[in-house]
């Protein structure tokens, strides 16, 4: 599933030491094993960890703990085995 920008300068989401929740809705999803974020701008970002929840599967944590690279997609796929981060 594909959310188009999450943030809201006026709402404070991703701001230091904040814990955000989504609800985000999509086509029938099965077990959720990749997960990706894109950063755009000047400002850095460094998520501690992304937590998914889907009522179909078990909740999946992604851990970053890194500055993500500007203008491109960053996560990590973990399907079929695969542990490590991807570009």
């Amino acid at each position: 599933v594909y959310a188009p920008r999450l943030d809201d300068p006026s709402s404070g989401t991703f701001e230091r030491c904040s814990t955000d929740t989504f609800k985000i809705t999509g086509p029938c999803t099965y077990e959720i094993c990749y997960f990706y974020l894109l950063r755009m701008g000047r400002d850095g970002w460094k998520p501690e960890q992304v937590k998914v929840y889907s009522p179909n599967s078990r909740a999946v944590t992604f851990y970053y703990d890194m500055f993500l690279p500007n203008g491109v997609w960053y996560g990590f796929n973990l399907c079929s085995g695969s542990s490590a981060a991807a570009t």
